[in-house]
């Protein structure tokens, strides 16, 4: 019975779309509604701030954010990018000990100098330290400290000369050179990166015939394992190793930037691929991997030019490095390549991006769902 009244009320719509049912004489060919795709992340670029200030590394540890420049140091304090020392400074870099204790490469009267604060920046005292080896006098060195970075589970502090690593137990005074060799003929190494998962230091720059340099030394077998060849292999020569970064989920898994484009490898050293090539010498200085879902790594790079304009272009992959896409800052008149870069999850939960550019200024990138 429930059947036939099924059949009668089929045949009755039937009957009426013959006819035109509906009030309408003609039939309408609607189209059929296709799935909505999932919005993508919206990216928001800021203006410039600092326009006028050379950042040549961000450094960020928790609340504390701190930019080494060509005219100080600088630090993020209610979003205010605010100077924490003398602005005659030369600042190469600077290691995050602490909320409260930093310590910088710097120079001053065409010397080179570490300096510490340890009261948050508000005062600062030069170390009488012997980087670049025992015949220097302590405190005067003649040997730039490239990088440094403090590794927080030894307390150990590491830094990079021109061919150089070295580490300090006591706050940067003395230092034991771990690998290479003092006052070395290198353009320097101005990447360090600790990977303390694998008791071992990634450090990298420009050999003296302007060949990429990579190495990894380990602090358990007291050896350096060169990775140039390798290197050499994948990037354009010239070339120079500008960053270094390993993997949050995978301590073999290492990421190298550089002239040319980012390379890495998956075990560790062992062999190396391109996640990132550019025959055009582009320079890539780090590489951002997203805490949330790390298939997900922004970059930004910067065409050799310190001259003329260039674009800010933001770098994304969603797949681990196979495909990329760019978004471009809508200031067209920025002198927009990318010398540094952190990032962030703030107080909104929105994940945020910095980049210092290279001719000067900071620009905040803001990447919501």
């Amino acid at each position: 019975m429930r059947y036939a009244q099924y059949l009668s009320l089929t045949l009755i719509m039937l009957i009426l779309l013959a006819c035109g049912g509906g009030g309408s004489s003609e039939l309408t060919n609607n189209p059929v509604p296709q799935p909505v795709p999932d919005p993508a992340n919206q990216i928001t670029f800021s203006d410039p701030v600092l326009s006028n200030v050379v950042i040549n590394k961000l450094r960020f540890s928790g609340a504390t954010k701190l930019g080494a420049s060509n005219s100080g140091i600088y630090k993020l304090v209610n979003d205010q990018w605010t100077l924490q020392s003398s602005n005659a400074w030369m600042v190469f870099d600077v290691a995050i000990v602490s909320a409260s204790h930093f310590v910088a490469s710097i120079q001053i009267n065409n010397t080179f100098q570490l300096a510490q604060s340890t009261d948050a920046g508000n005062t600062w005292e030069f170390i009488t330290h012997d980087f670049g080896g025992p015949t220097v006098t302590p405190g005067l060195s003649n040997e730039k400290v490239q990088a440094i970075v403090y590794e927080p589970q030894t307390g150990i502090l590491y830094a990079s000369g021109y061919s150089v690593l070295a580490s300090s137990n006591d706050e940067g005074r003395t230092w034991q050179k771990l690998s290479g060799t003092w006052q070395g003929l290198a353009r320097g190494a101005a990447a360090l990166t600790v990977n303390s998962a694998n008791q071992s230091v990634w450090f990298g720059g420009q050999g003296a015939i302007e060949n990429p340099i990579l190495q990894e030394y380990s602090s358990a077998s007291n050896t350096t394992q060169s990775h140039n060849d390798a290197v050499s292999a994948l990037l354009p020569i010239p070339s120079t190793i500008e960053g270094i970064v390993i993997h949050p989920d995978s301590s073999d898994v290492v990421f190298a930037a550089g002239e040319g484009g980012i390379i890495k490898t998956e075990n560790n050293g062992e062999t190396w691929t391109g996640v990132l090539l550019d025959n055009g010498y582009r320079f890539y200085y780090s590489l951002i991997i997203d805490p949330s879902n790390t298939s997900t790594m922004y970059t930004a790079g910067w065409s050799k030019d310190i001259s003329t304009t260039q674009p800010l272009v933001l770098e994304l992959t969603n797949d681990g490095g196979q495909t990329w896409e760019a978004f471009t800052h809508p200031d067209s008149t920025l002198f927009g390549g990318v010398r540094s870069m952190q990032s962030e999850v703030n107080e909104n939960d929105e994940f945020a991006l910095y980049f210092a550019l290279q001719n000067g200024g900071i620009v905040q990138v803001s990447i919501t769902d």
